[in-house]
């Protein structure tokens, strides 16, 4: 890529690295230059095929990239099969789980989600700094269920997370962390219960934004 000019076109570009990574698969940098075209070429003008997109994540997941691993399952479910889910079943990486809790509810497997969902919860220790940017991915994937129309499972989730958290003292860490997003997911799951379905799939879109 070094050799092509800055302002190459993005299909000049790919092919250099369509190349590399055929030539060199073992390199992960590589897959990871490759991903990372392809997202800047999908999110412009250039016509990139998902299947590309897909291939190329699962090429660095064969080398090890846990990122693109949980790209697949939070971006493109439908294309991790169930023999891929239940040989990740066994996981105890809560991003790992939440991945799962987000392709099950995907598949609008909504208790099945409700599980992996609660299982990633029990997995993190709230008192580890690393943990609280998972646990705030973890609110997200409640704010899925929301949208997804699964209301109970939804706020089921939010709940305990919630509950989780102030019984660790671990909740003024996220809230700094994330701002005034945490301050609305934690009013949400408070009143949802009572507000329209529709509003609330609004809201919690206003908020997973």
């Amino acid at each position: 890529l070094g050799e092509l000019a800055e302002d190459a076109p993005a299909e000049e570009r790919l092919d250099v690295l369509r190349k590399a990574t055929r030539d060199h698969p073992a390199e992960p940098a590589l897959w990871r230059l490759y991903v990372e075209e392809l997202t800047d070429a999908a999110a412009g003008d250039a016509p990139v095929a998902v299947e590309e997109l897909v291939a190329a994540l699962r090429g660095g997941v064969e080398h090890g990239n846990l990122e693109f691993r949980l790209r697949l399952l939070w971006d493109f479910p439908e294309a991790v099969d169930e023999d891929e889910l239940a040989g990740l079943a066994a996981s105890e990486d809560p991003r790992i789980l939440i991945g799962l809790a987000h392709a099950r509810l995907s598949r609008v497997e909504p208790q099945k989600a409700l599980e992996w969902g609660e299982r990633a919860l029990q997995a993190l220790d709230p008192h580890d700094s690393d943990a609280v940017v998972q646990l705030w991915v973890l609110a997200r994937l409640a704010l899925c269920f929301l949208i997804a129309g699964q209301v109970e499972a939804g706020l089921q989730l939010g709940r305990r997370l919630r509950e989780r958290l102030r019984d660790s003292g671990a909740e003024l860490e996220l809230a700094r962390l994330v701002g005034h997003p945490w301050v609305l997911f934690d009013e949400l799951v408070s009143v949802g219960e009572g507000l329209d379905e529709e509003l609330l799939q609004a809201l919690a879109r206003v908020v997973l934004v």
